[in-house]
């Protein structure tokens, strides 16, 4: 996507306050209407910076499939797939300041197209049981209505080392689990997750596309 002109000097001030610990709607708010961002552009500061801190924690979690940091891997379902729909859907999706790949499609686990949806599942199942040696766990949250649409659409699909695991509230879950790694890219989790986690729509992609990612890393 094209950015306005002073989008980059909009993250720098973006920064600088996180850095200085002030709210970070508020900041938001401050930095894009004085800048007169656009809405996506807003929704990209507010998902894809974070304090300098807080982005080198993040970062220090990270790790590659290949390094099979775990024998079970317990993926965050609906945050994972929303990414990688929103690449499908030609949607903003962008690195960032942590290393992690992130959307700006502000879907939030609701109504997917169909066939968006099947595509995205397909090529989750298809990477989880063609290019992974570990277990996998799905954690969907079986309230939210892309939730219900993708067990559904699980339910005769070929599953091999993958569980299914219906929840009402996946990250309820996920901040219980002390073993294995995590897949998700959802901030509380990297915050407070003691495990390795793993960017799985980043390392999907890569290996079934040729993305070239915005990365806001060299905004900052």
């Amino acid at each position: 996507m094209k950015f306005s002109d002073n989008f980059k000097e909009a993250v720098q001030d973006y920064l600088w306050l996180l850095n200085k610990n002030y709210p970070q709607k508020k900041v938001l708010t401050l930095v894009g209407d004085r800048y007169r961002l656009l809405k996506t552009e807003r929704s990209i500061l507010y998902r894809g910076i974070s304090p300098t801190t807080e982005a080198a924690k993040h970062q220090k979690k990270l790790r590659k499939l290949k390094e099979k940091p775990a024998e079970t891997l317990h993926v965050d379902m609906l945050n994972v797939l929303i990414t990688v729909v929103s690449y499908l859907a030609g949607k903003p999706v962008f690195i960032c300041s942590d290393g992690w790949l992130r959307d700006a499609a502000e879907m939030h686990a609701g109504i997917i197209a169909p066939h968006l949806l099947e595509k995205g599942i397909d090529l989750l199942l298809n990477f989880a049981l063609d290019k992974t040696e570990v277990k996998s766990v799905w954690y969907i949250d079986q309230k939210a209505e892309a939730g219900k649409e993708a067990l559904q659409f699980l339910e005769n699909k070929n599953k091999d080392h993958i569980q299914v695991y219906a929840t009402e509230s996946a990250d309820h879950i996920l901040k219980k689990v002390e073993e294995g790694a995590l897949a998700t890219s959802d901030t509380q989790l990297l915050a407070k997750s003691p495990c390795p986690v793993i960017d799985l729509p980043r390392e999907l992609l890569e290996d079934y596309y040729s993305p070239d990612f915005i990365d806001l890393r060299h905004f900052v």
